[in-house]
């Protein structure tokens, strides 16, 4: 993931295993923050990231979401209700953030954090089988959330991967499952349609008998 800051559209950061890439010229160069600046063991989290209006930047962590301003410095920001760990999170175009997080043996959880910096819970998401991994929100219509994920709660063979479409701002969701191809464990929602928020695209990855496939498929409304 490669986000721009709104406050300087020279500056851009992307996400990797290993820590964070920043680049002050529009991607000319980068320069590299390491994964230990913000309590992140690169052997095994890969931290998503987001800006809010005012240029802060935010990190999903197993630890908990973390801020900076000018990565440089870290700190912890997060709710004290918060129950479980963030796996992803969005802005809104009203300068809010959304914030998925994983519980434990529970249903998952939508968190969102008003421009004021309150923090409310939307509601859960899903069924406690099921394990959010990507969210998205529709840039033209900030009530379309869309999450995706899987069922890896269960035993494999009765895995099941699905797409989840909130039409009121994540207080509630429709969840629709989807065939599971080979090993795929999750669906990994991109992008909802700048014009249209009832068309998301999603990313698929899965193993078959053929070398490792990647699918990019565009979902409709009729089907979320």
């Amino acid at each position: 993931r490669i986000v721009r800051d709104p406050t300087d559209s020279a500056h851009l950061v992307a996400q990797a295993t290993w820590g964070l890439a920043s680049s002050l010229d529009d991607g000319a160069t980068w320069q590299w923050s390491c994964a230990a600046a913000f309590d992140v063991d690169p052997r095994m989290e890969d931290p998503r990231i987001a800006f809010l209006p005012t240029g802060d930047l935010y990190l999903t962590t197993f630890g908990g979401l973390y801020a900076t301003a000018d990565q440089c410095s870290y700190a912890a920001d997060a709710d004290p209700r918060f129950g479980g760990y963030p796996i992803d999170l969005a802005t809104d175009p009203l300068g809010g953030l959304f914030v998925a997080l994983n519980v434990a043996f529970e249903t998952d959880e939508l968190w969102y954090r008003e421009p004021s910096g309150a923090w409310t819970l939307r509601g859960p998401v899903g069924t406690n089988e099921d394990l959010v991994d990507t969210l998205v929100v529709a840039p033209s219509d900030p009530a379309h959330v869309y999450t995706g994920g899987g069922s890896i709660r269960q035993p494999d063979l009765s895995r099941r991967i699905f797409v989840q479409h909130s039409r009121d701002a994540g207080r509630s969701f429709e969840t629709t499952y989807l065939e599971r191809r080979g090993e795929e464990y999750a669906i990994h929602v991109l992008q909802v349609d700048p014009l249209d928020p009832d068309v998301l695209w999603a990313w698929r990855v899965y193993t078959s008998p053929s070398p490792r496939t990647r699918t990019r498929s565009r979902i409709p409304s009729s089907a979320c």
